[in-house]
């Protein structure tokens, strides 16, 4: 056996274990899984924030972005709204990583 560390996995690496948590979780609930994004475009169309997440008996918000420009506005809390996060839930944890 050997173990690897990495920041530059395979992609197929992994979307494999990926795979093998979500078959293993499936066992045990109910079978709502679902992954949804929020969008939040300029009046051309393109992404200025969005958020990325998965909704399984609970929502995980995997990614949470917001242009440059437009950061400090409230976007991203709209963004989390229109998630169906108010910030107030009981169940909310959040982990905010600090850049070095």
């Amino acid at each position: 056996m050997r173990i690897e560390v990495t920041d530059n996995p395979s992609p197929d690496d992994e979307k494999f274990v990926v795979a093998q948590v979500r078959a293993f979780n499936l066992a045990f609930a109910e079978r709502d899984f679902k992954s949804l994004c929020v969008f939040a475009r300029d009046n051309e169309g393109n992404i200025i924030g969005g958020l990325v997440h998965t909704y399984w008996q609970y929502l995980y918000v995997a990614l949470l972005w917001v242009h440059e420009e437009k950061r400090r506005s409230g976007l991203g809390s709209k963004l989390m709204s229109e998630a169906g996060i108010t910030g107030q839930e009981p169940w909310l944890q959040t982990r905010i990583p600090r850049h070095v």
